[in-house]
């Protein structure tokens, strides 16, 4: 359960009485990018890092999820006039989410694909969440966009006939 343990990086020190032993401390991904200076790419690289190794999920997901948070990231940084990787975690708030979606419709694509970049956002705000960047998780208060429900296509009267009508292929 600890942050950067779960990146392959191992903060250790040595408590006292100890003498050789290394004991892993708790430090959340978060601390270590504040203190290198890394902005909300940064996060988002660590995120897709801890995907591949910790989730089971395929290179495929990966990509995507990188790719829809990119999205996400570039039009928040547009809304508050500042770069994506100076984004403090702050402004990914649940205005900014809904900001977000609503220009993913007037894009026209479609609610399945709103569906799916609204999953990659609450995946990474849950991480971030868990990383102690965020203190509340926006993501859970925006509902999910309804799928379309799309109505079975119908034979007309005059088809249904020649159906019907049509010599038996024997």
């Amino acid at each position: 359960q600890y942050g950067a343990m779960r990146l392959g990086v191992m903060i250790c020190r040595l408590g006292p009485g100890c003498s050789s032993t290394f004991m892993p401390q708790k430090t959340p991904i978060a601390s270590l990018l504040r203190a290198a200076g890394g902005g909300m790419t940064e996060y988002v690289k660590a995120f897709c890092r801890y995907l591949a190794l910790n989730r089971t999920v395929s290179r495929h997901t990966v990509r995507a999820y990188e790719s829809d948070l990119t999205q996400f990231l570039d039009h928040v940084a547009v809304d508050v006039r500042r770069k994506s990787s100076e984004l403090p975690p702050a402004a990914l708030d649940r205005f900014a989410i809904r900001s977000f979606l609503s220009t993913v419709n007037a894009k026209g694509q479609s609610r399945g694909t709103a569906a799916r970049k609204l999953a990659a956002i609450r995946t990474f705000l849950r991480y971030l969440r868990g990383e102690e960047a965020i203190s509340a998780d926006p993501g859970s208060l925006v509902r999910t966009p309804k799928r379309e429900v799309r109505m079975p296509v119908h034979l007309s009267e005059e088809e249904m006939t020649q159906l019907l009508d049509a010599p038996d292929s024997d």
